[in-house]
């Protein structure tokens, strides 16, 4: 139930993450994203992709707001959209653990 507070991943063969939500609205799995990541270079090319796709967004409507082209949601916008691709994988652990951001 608490885990809808948190990103819900669903894990298929060799622990592939092939489905993932950041905070979803209805149940998904218990597994959650505790906010660890070990990450290739690839990464950074995927997320100057992101950028550069808000920035050329922001500035073909040129609607003033430019809230959201700074910033990379990298749940949603970097790990939701790894998922199923074979390119992202997770160690589930049975353990206690805590939110880095609170631990």
């Amino acid at each position: 139930q608490q885990a809808v507070h948190y990103g819900c991943l669903v894990l298929g063969k060799n622990e592939e993450v092939t489905h993932y939500v950041e905070k979803p609205r209805s149940y998904v799995s218990t597994l959650i994203n505790c906010g660890v990541y070990c990450c290739s270079m690839e990464i950074f090319s995927r997320m100057g992709a992101v950028f550069h796709s808000k920035q050329l967004d922001y500035n073909s409507l040129n609607n003033g707001n430019g809230k959201d082209s700074g910033h990379i949601q990298f749940e949603q916008e970097i790990l939701t959209p790894l998922a199923g691709t074979g390119k992202m994988f997770a160690l589930q652990v049975n353990n206690w653990w805590s939110q880095v951001k609170t631990a």
